[in-house]
């Protein structure tokens, strides 16, 4: 866990571009302390993911692509190296 990112790619039918590599353990500690993830309330494509959700799915061994999503407003792709 402690040597993997957590990559979250943003891309708004405005043009805009949104791009966040956060160390896991960074996440990890978030959530253990209950710290809000300012970077992620300002978005609201980041909004509504769970984000201890997806912190259990990488400690239970999963990788790769964890949330894709297709929106008319945007497409958020979220991703574990």
């Amino acid at each position: 866990l402690k040597d993997m990112l957590l990559r979250i790619v943003v891309d708004t039918n405005k043009g805009e571009k949104v791009r966040v590599n956060l160390p896991m353990a960074l996440l990890q500690y978030a959530m253990e302390s209950n710290v809000e993830l300012n970077m992620f309330s300002g978005n609201d494509a980041l909004k509504s993911i769970d984000w201890k959700q997806v912190l259990e799915m990488v400690q239970h061994g999963v990788i790769g692509n964890l949330v894709e999503v297709e929106s008319e407003d945007a497409t958020v792709r979220i991703f574990v190296e």
